[in-house]
């Protein structure tokens, strides 16, 4: 069994302490914590911060503990910068990220996205893609098994995952339509 803990990420415009941050992370690690999450979330009441900026300061403050974010609601991103900065995180951590990918609630502002959120499977099923292509190149590779075409298909994302032994990477849907695209 594992445990995890989650990364502070609400903090009221200018309360952002880096040092008591550092703290908290070093005593988890020491602490023998397996893993530290942060969650997406761009637009709502309460000020938090961006789980990619946030788990780059993670990486640096720490040495062994996993980051993972859970989940990025990825029809709200450009999928080849995700993609992107999702990898070169993993390079910067030496294969410590958990991914997580999800289509986003019925509450969410798609509109501030410019997100049709009738076209929000098939946002998310173009966006899994270049993802799908990084986070899992690895697991494909062992069983003999290649990627699904990219729209772009000279392009190459890297530096490729370079998670060890595999990244842990996650879809969640809660519609059997979309459960029937994952698969």
């Amino acid at each position: 069994m594992h445990f995890a803990l989650s990364i502070p990420q609400h903090v009221p415009d200018g309360t952002f302490d880096p040092a008591k941050l550092r703290d908290y992370l070093t005593k988890a690690e020491s602490l023998g914590f397996h893993s530290a999450w942060t969650q997406e979330m761009v637009l709502g009441s309460a000020p938090a911060l961006a789980p990619l900026e946030l788990m780059s300061f993670t990486v640096a403050c720490t040495e062994r503990l996993r980051l993972g974010c859970a989940v990025f609601v990825s029809p709200l991103h450009n999928p080849v910068h995700l993609a992107k900065s999702i990898s070169t995180l993993d390079q910067l951590s030496r294969g410590r990220i958990e991914v997580g990918f999800a289509t986003g609630g019925g509450g969410r502002m798609f509109s501030a996205f410019e997100v049709d959120q009738a076209l929000l499977v098939a946002r998310f099923t173009e966006g899994l893609l270049p993802n799908r292509s990084t986070c899992f190149a690895r697991r494909w590779q062992k069983q003999n098994r290649t990627p699904p075409p990219s729209r772009s298909p000279n392009a190459s994302i890297s530096p490729s995952m370079t998670t060890s032994p595999e990244p842990t990477s996650g879809l969640m849907s809660r519609s059997g339509r979309s459960m029937d695209l994952l698969a």
